[in-house]
């Protein structure tokens, strides 16, 4: 009897496996990935809905002169909210980042650059957006200023986006249209860690670093120390990658 019942239970185990192994085959396999389609914008347009193509909306917008014509020119965020998008099978939430300038004779734009990689980041399930809650005109219904992450001052554009990943916090990019391209000059990280709240304001035309450190309880200026960076090329909005990824150059 002893026997017969281990058997039993051997048998029993058996099937059991068996099922659970036969269940885990019938699992639904995750849903593919879509690798996005970047579109090339149109050379020109009336307005910035112009730019805007087909699947994709208008995720921030603002105007200012970039090019020294006193004219006031666009720059905008384009998003693809699309489910299971990726790029070389890792899931990405596409955006595209433009500028068109005003035309001479104040009627339209003309295209002057556009730029899928720097705000195109990879997303996990527990991710958040960087650009998540900063007045998106994809919001429904939009708001009337909808500049969010952007800003443009001084012949130059600033990105600002939300950076907890890497725990700087928020971190804000500035961009010039220089040497036949759009070089990043400037870049200023704030965290706060406890009590106290680090900046690391960083000029790459200059070469020179500010960091400051001050304490949030405190009404007080704060310390701050300066730093001379080696002289490097500046880094092309083209070629530096995604704003998730940067790291510098510090040193």
């Amino acid at each position: 009897m002893k026997i017969a019942s281990v058997s039993y239970r051997l048998i029993l185990c058996a099937i059991l496996l068996s099922a659970f192994a036969s269940s885990l085959s019938q699992t639904p396999a995750s849903t593919p990935l879509k690798e996005v389609v970047f579109p090339v914008l149109p050379k020109s347009g009336a307005d910035v809905n112009a730019f805007v193509p087909a699947g994709w909306s208008l995720d921030a917008k603002t105007t200012g002169d970039l090019n020294g014509d006193g004219k006031p020119d666009l720059l905008f965020v384009l998003i693809n909210n699309a489910p299971n998008l990726g790029v070389k099978g890792v899931a990405v939430l596409p955006r595209i980042i433009a500028v068109a300038f005003a035309n001479a004779d104040g009627h339209g734009y003309t295209l002057a650059m556009q730029n899928s990689t720097l705000l195109t980041i990879p997303v996990e399930p527990t991710s958040i957006d960087m650009m998540d809650g900063l007045d998106s005109c994809s919001q429904t219904p939009a708001p009337a200023k909808c500049d969010g992450m952007l800003k443009i001052a001084r012949g130059a554009f600033q990105v600002y986006i939300q950076n907890w990943v890497n725990g700087r916090g928020g971190e804000t990019f500035t961009f010039r249209f220089q040497h036949g391209g759009v070089e990043l000059i400037g870049f200023t990280s704030v965290g706060v860690l406890q009590n106290t709240m680090e900046t690391d304001d960083v000029n790459y035309s200059t070469g020179r670093m500010v960091t400051t450190t001050a304490d949030i309880s405190s009404d007080g200026p704060g310390k701050s120390t300066t730093k001379t960076l080696p002289q490097k090329p500046l880094l092309n909005i083209q070629t530096m990658g995604n704003v998730q990824d940067f790291t510098g150059p510090f040193e």
